[in-house]
């Protein structure tokens, strides 16, 4: 009997257990428990030599070519077609809200330094594809 016993609270411990895991299954989470929604999609985040940046550049139709560094910078020389989105403006953020996300971002500044930090607020928000120039704007110069 007392064998009976012990087999019974198993075999209910087994389906309760079971049971729970359906739940979690049916409210959206997959095998890693991690909600479906918070699954990001594939993102291209490169930092790219200058040869590459320029070749990438002229073949992409969906390219967007961001300059993050100062106004009066912008107005010193750009890449053809750059907009500007000033880094250390406290906009910042905000105006790369405003930015489709599912354009590739041709990124740089004058050396690096504030592209390389703006690339990773990019890939936070969710954009798809961000090439990163290597050397900044100086390189592109060179």
């Amino acid at each position: 009997m007392k064998q009976l016993k012990i087999y019974l609270t198993v075999m209910i411990a087994a389906f309760f257990m079971s049971s729970c895991n359906s739940q979690e299954q049916s409210n959206g989470e997959n095998e890693d428990n991690a909600p479906k929604s918070q699954i990001s999609p594939l993102q291209i985040v490169e930092d790219i030599n200058v040869k590459d940046f320029r070749e990438k550049l002229a073949k992409d139709p969906n390219a967007l070519v961001l300059d993050v560094r100062t106004p009066s910078e912008f107005a010193e020389g750009s890449i053809e077609g750059a907009i500007n989105v000033d880094f250390l403006n406290e906009n910042f953020s905000t105006e790369l809200d405003q930015l489709d996300k599912n354009r590739t971002i041709y990124l740089y500044c004058k050396s690096g330094g504030r592209s390389g930090q703006a690339k990773k607020i990019l890939e936070d928000k969710g954009f798809t594809a961000i090439y990163n120039l290597e050397g900044g704007y100086m390189a592109w110069l060179r």
